[in-house]
């Protein structure tokens, strides 16, 4: 009996300290997420000139895709292989003069 005992009394202490490390995660957790509250009003504060008070609403940012376009002079040629001897130094000095 007293080895149960023993067992109970070890499983409580391990139980307790598990119980402080959770509530010291979650201390900082809420730490993280003042931290991100701040900088979310400070974001918002900037975006929309001042209003600050508007609620959060999630937005959806389209992106155009840029289509690019080869220019004339825009060649694989004009920029070289990508080996050690034809680094981007080089690139740039031939293009300087």
């Amino acid at each position: 009996m007293s080895d149960a005992m023993q067992i109970a009394q070890q499983r409580l202490k391990n139980y307790t300290k598990s119980i402080v490390a959770k509530e010291n995660e979650i201390t900082e957790l809420k730490e993280l997420i003042g931290d991100l509250e701040s900088f979310i009003e400070f974001g918002e504060a900037l975006v929309s000139n001042g209003m600050a008070d508007a609620p959060t609403t999630e937005r959806q940012v389209s992106r155009p895709v840029l289509q690019t376009q080869d220019k004339p002079g825009d060649s694989d040629e004009e920029w070289g292989d990508d080996d050690e001897e034809n680094g981007i130094a080089k690139v740039l000095a031939a293009r300087t003069g």
